[in-house]
């Protein structure tokens, strides 16, 4: 049986609507989904390394911004720029001691690992001398000080080999500046003492003796720091 163009031409608008119609549906699909583009080695390693923060710190205390999201490589090459700068070298010689905050036994004396061969060492607050005996193995000298003469006179016996004096932190500056010059200086001085009393002898310690060193063991003191956030006004953070 003969069909009629007629019907022929129908069928064949039709057919071409639903082309049409089929061919849209699937750019839209195409547009919507996430373009997949190939990665070199390097650049996936920076993916892996990207961070959150926003932020960094540079040892000399200043925080540098970050645009969102940045590498590790660009962590880098901003704090590289900065160490490279007149602010960079100003903020250290203003803060010439690096401050370790330890809360337990165990974590004041194993900062003894960043004593050197050469360093002269101080502890305040040395009770019965312990922790300045493993300063004296690595050091090529150490002090303990402390205002309690009982407990020096115990340190002595125990550790005859090694130098204790009894000064009152608090009050013997002129001397213990005397003992001196000391490049490393390790406090404890009770380690539950009050921020308010504390303060004042880590001021002095950094004025007067100015070591690249300061330990101090002091929980109220840690719990602050593990608190705190760095802001630098210049940054604009």
């Amino acid at each position: 049986m003969l069909r009629s163009p007629r019907l022929d031409i129908a069928l064949l608008v039709a057919a071409t609507g639903v082309a049409a119609y089929a061919l849209g549906r699937y750019g839209r699909s195409r547009r919507r989904q996430p373009r997949n583009r190939l990665r070199t080695s390097s650049q996936r390693s920076d993916d892996d390394d990207t961070r959150e923060a926003t932020t960094t710190t540079c040892e000399c205390g200043a925080v540098l911004r970050l645009r969102p999201f940045a590498t590790a490589n660009e962590r880098r090459n901003i704090l590289d720029f900065h160490r490279a700068s007149k602010r960079h070298v100003q903020n250290l010689a203003q803060t010439a001691a690096q401050l370790v905050v330890a809360e337990t036994w165990a974590e004041y004396r194993a900062v003894a690992e960043r004593v050197r061969d050469g360093d002269v060492c101080l502890e305040i607050g040395c009770g019965r001398g312990v922790t300045t005996e493993l300063l004296g193995r690595i050091a090529e000298r150490a002090v303990g000080v402390d205002k309690s003469a009982k407990v020096i006179e115990m340190a002595r016996e125990r550790f005859a080999s090694v130098e204790f004096c009894e000064l009152d932190c608090e009050t013997d500056w002129s001397e213990l500046r005397g003992l001196g010059p000391f490049s490393v200086v390790f406090v404890d001085v009770n380690g539950s003492r009050e921020l308010r009393t504390l303060l004042p002898i880590l001021e002095k310690v950094e004025r007067v003796l100015r070591p690249r060193l300061l330990v101090v063991k002091n929980a109220p003191l840690k719990r602050l720091v593990l608190k705190c956030r760095l802001v630098d006004a210049a940054e604009g953070t």
